[in-house]
């Protein structure tokens, strides 16, 4: 949603909560930045932990695209 100063405002927002989360669940936030594209749209970005691991593609052919259990 180019220009939605609403919808920037409250991806900032959930990065903020997101960043004082610390559980060895939830990935860490590590910043946001916006990008400035060439045809002048500005996209917003998160950048999180990486996590080693499954995609959750591969957890669901995994699972045979059955619920994942939260164990």
């Amino acid at each position: 949603m180019p220009n939605n100063s609403k919808a920037v405002s409250l991806f900032q927002q959930e990065i903020n909560v997101i960043e004082q989360l610390h559980h060895p669940g939830i990935p860490q936030a590590e910043g946001y930045f916006p990008y400035q594209t060439r045809a002048g749209l500005t996209l917003h970005y998160m950048v999180i932990e990486k996590t080693e691991g499954p995609n959750l593609e591969q957890c669901l052919k995994q699972q045979q695209n059955s619920p994942i259990s939260e164990g």
